[in-house]
């Protein structure tokens, strides 16, 4: 797998991975073309023919690869925690302000992708109904929380309790998503502006106690 990170003017998929993809067989095409289908129309464009097309290949060599669609969807989920950079390690601030406002911008522009959020709504109403995708769905949460603790630990400066650190992240995630989606919906710009701004300095106060 070719990774190239990638500009803010790339396609809807680059900047759903947040890299430029370059499947190289024929197994991880049919990964992504998983993704790119639900992107692009949601669970009712995913089958088997559609993605034969897109992969110029044939059901043989699918169902070689895959036991049923359900398994070709929950081994696309580990593909993106994989190869997703989740839009924030590269990030280059050096304080915690301004890290935690590059982290609730990006979920905001995550939101406002419809791709992403084809993407979000067809996982998610999977994990609720279905067990198989409620691990992997939970481990893809966990990934990006990690990822935002991490440098968040190095950014406090100090030896915080990192568990502690984890769980206020994961609150403040869920807390910003809640807000991005309801921005996406209603445009809402003073909320997310005034409610926001507000929830990040209690966190950032918050965790600067750890």
């Amino acid at each position: 797998m070719e990774i190239e990170m990638i500009s803010k003017n790339e396609s809807p998929m680059s900047l759903i991975f947040n890299k430029k993809i370059e499947p190289v067989n024929l197994k991880e095409k049919f990964l992504y073309a998983t993704f790119e289908v639900i992107a692009e129309n949601g669970a009712d464009g995913l089958s088997a023919n559609e993605l034969i097309k897109r992969t110029k290949s044939s059901k043989g060599a699918l169902f070689h690869h895959f036991e049923t669609i359900d398994h070709l969807c929950i081994e696309s989920l580990h593909f993106f925690r994989t190869h997703t950079s989740f839009g924030i390690e590269n990030d280059s601030s050096n304080n915690l302000e301004d890290y935690l406002k590059a982290v609730a911008e990006d979920s905001m522009r995550k939101q406002s992708n419809s791709h992403y959020m084809h993407l979000i709504h067809f996982f998610r109403d999977r994990a609720i109904r279905d067990e198989r995708y409620r691990q992997p769905f939970n481990d893809l949460f966990e990934a990006h929380a990690n990822t935002i603790t991490d440098k968040v630990v190095g950014l406090l400066g100090t030896q915080p309790d990192r568990n502690l650190v984890f769980k206020k992240i994961l609150f403040m995630l869920i807390t910003i998503e809640r807000a991005s989606y309801h921005k996406a919906l209603h445009q809402s710009v003073g909320f997310f502006d005034s409610e926001i701004s507000s929830f990040l300095e209690h966190i950032i106060q918050s965790l600067k106690q750890v």
